[in-house]
């Protein structure tokens, strides 16, 4: 899933997905010309609750939502 911000003239995103091949949930923090920071999670729980105080963060960052989650063209295929 990519969540899509926008502030000022500039854009960033956050993206989910699941590595089949470590088992582990990662978020991608990413902006455009800057750099993207990668997070990985064994846990659902705390993978979850990191996602919560990103999207709260970037509010706070007075950043602006400019879509909803939307799944990405290869799909989000969560545990197996």
């Amino acid at each position: 899933m990519v969540w899509f911000f926008e502030r000022d003239a500039k854009a960033a995103w956050i993206e989910t997905r699941f590595d089949d091949s470590t088992g582990e949930y990662v978020v991608v923090i990413a902006a455009v010309g800057g750099a993207s920071t990668v997070e990985r999670y064994s846990e659902l729980t705390t993978f979850d609750a990191r996602i919560v105080a990103l999207q709260a963060q970037f509010r706070a960052e007075r950043w602006t939502q400019v879509t909803g989650a939307a799944a990405l063209d290869a799909g989000w295929q969560g545990p197996r």
